[in-house]
């Protein structure tokens, strides 16, 4: 019986018209299992087997393998297939899953067993890996090299628990644990995890190398600069920074807070962690001085008495800011010198008493007054002073501010009447009687005293012809009348020997003189 084209031998029996239209091997091992047919069956999925590995679709093989019940060689090499195929594709923990599955083992098992271990250890999933070396009797040293990458990685990255769960897991060489802990200081500095730094210092021991000792000295100045003094401390108990370079980081921040005005935040430093004084004080008086200069004498203060600063250093300076103060006119700010510091007497009242006098010439008179009292100038001294300006008052014929300065500072009175007969002697002198008639009027010196002058100032009225202006100062003078009277007479009696009988006849008209020769208009 001749075949036809595209049927197998085997086929050609079937009559079924189902059989003919199944086109795959697998269709038709499914077909021939309904009927219990197991050689056919098994004849049509061994085929259906083939085609998929010849597909390379492993997985396909595997399933037909088990559905069917086809021989383990079958299975086992689908699944080598499988398994090549995966770590192709890097996936290997897959991979390792078939081998379990499947209880096959490949030659290169070891090497996918500690890949997938590696991978774990890698991600931090501890435990699995763990449960990996343990499965498939990973060695020490087949696995110490992936251990020491990934604590070293750990450690690096500051994953403690992950490098501690590995020492503990793990025979890793003391040295490199070592490393490892010189690793996560170093990163917990870094990121600013200072107790943690410390917690690894106390609780592992590892060498101090030249990065590592820059490390703490450096995290010892950035916390310094960040204030977290407290930390600090610790800081500095706990590791052995060199005294110049502790020395050399307080001075530094101490001078910067000064610089910006934190001046209890200086102090606190210095307080709390006692740096040498012989250099502190240097800085801390540059910056006293400049306060001072300033004028911000409670800050200065502030720092002279923290710092200690020695008398005999700082007395100059101040002495020369209390004289600049003076000299501008600043006495608010010199006081507070005064009162805050021992600066010498003999610097005090010359600059005080210079004020005094600007003021007083510049009628000024509280302000003099306020010198006065709050720089206990000597009174001997006060009145020296106010009798010049007094004078000088009297020379500029400001009569008036001479006055009040006599009044405003209680210049004796005999001082006053000698100074003011000198001037109007000196005023007689040059025969400038009415002005010194004024003057011994305007200051109240004795009749007595100003009288000859007053008449002397009537006389040259007389003589001048000017009678009018002689009777009106009678009045404003207050002469005796008796005087007057006896005086005009005489000038009558002149007059007429002289034969100015007119002149005389003009004096008795000013004056009213009756024959009998009495002033009526003196009297009234």
């Amino acid at each position: 019986m001749e075949n036809k084209r595209g049927i197998k031998p085997e086929e050609d029996e079937i009559t079924d018209p189902l059989f003919k239209k199944l086109k795959d091997d697998l269709q038709r091992a499914n077909y021939f299992a309904k009927f219990d047919n197991k050689d056919k069956t098994t004849q049509y999925a061994t085929m259906a087997f083939n085609q998929a590995l010849q597909k390379k679709d492993f997985t396909k093989a595997i399933q037909i393998n088990e559905d069917f019940y086809l021989p383990r060689e079958n299975l086992n090499t689908a699944v080598e297939g499988l398994i090549e195929t995966l770590l192709k594709s890097q996936k290997y923990e897959e991979a390792l899953k078939i081998c379990e599955q499947y209880q096959f083992t490949p030659k290169n098992l070891p090497n996918i067993a500690l890949i997938v271990f590696k991978q774990h250890i890698e991600a931090g999933n501890l435990e699995q890996a763990k449960l990996i070396k343990n499965k498939f009797n990973l060695t020490m040293p087949n696995i110490l090299p992936v251990v020491l990458e990934a604590y070293n990685k750990f450690m690096l990255h500051g994953m403690l628990n992950r490098g501690e769960i590995l020492i503990k897991e793990y025979e890793i060489p003391s040295q490199e644990v070592i490393k490892g802990f010189t690793k996560i200081f170093l990163w917990f500095i870094k990121n600013k995890k200072y107790n943690e730094a410390i917690q690894i210092k106390q609780k592992y021991s590892f060498p101090k190398d030249i990065e590592t000792q820059r490390a703490i000295i450096e995290a010892y100045r950035e916390l310094m600069i960040k204030e977290n003094f407290d930390i600090a401390k610790n800081w500095l108990k706990e590791f052995e920074i060199p005294p110049e370079e502790n020395e050399k980081i307080l001075l530094w921040l101490i001078n910067q807070k000064f610089i910006s005005n934190s001046t209890n935040t200086a102090i606190l430093i210095k307080n709390e962690f006692n740096p040498p004084k012989t250099h502190l004080k240097e800085i801390a008086f540059k910056h006293f001085e400049k306060y001072l200069v300033k004028g911000n004498f409670e800050i200065a203060s502030t720092i002279s008495k923290n710092f200690e600063l020695p008398e005999e250093k700082i007395t100059p300076i101040v002495s020369q800011i209390y004289k600049l103060k003076m000299q501008g006119g600043n006495y608010d700010k010199a006081i507070e010198l005064t009162k805050e510091y021992k600066i010498p007497k003999e610097i005090i009242i010359p600059q005080a008493l210079k004020a005094f006098e600007f003021n007083i010439n510049r009628r000024n008179y509280k302000r003099a007054s306020f010198l006065k009292d709050e720089f206990q100038i000597p009174e001997e001294t006060i009145e020296s002073s106010a009798l010049k300006a007094f004078e000088s008052k009297i020379n500029q014929n400001n009569f008036e501010t001479a006055k009040m300065i006599m009044n405003h500072f209680n210049i004796p009175q005999p001082k006053v009447n000698f100074l003011i007969s000198n001037i109007i002697e000196s005023l007689t002198k040059k025969k400038l009687f009415e002005r010194a008639a004024f003057l011994g009027n305007f200051f109240h010196l004795p009749k007595s005293d100003i009288e000859k002058i007053e008449w002397k100032i009537f006389d040259r009225k007389m003589e001048n012809g000017k009678y009018s202006d002689a009777y009106v100062l009678t009045k404003e003078y207050n002469l005796s009348p008796e005087k007057v009277k006896k005086k005009v007479e005489e000038y009558i009696k002149i007059l007429e020997e002289k034969g100015s009988k007119t002149s005389a006849d003009l004096i008795r008209n000013e004056f009213k003189m009756v024959k009998k020769g009495f002033f009526k208009k003196l009297f009234g």
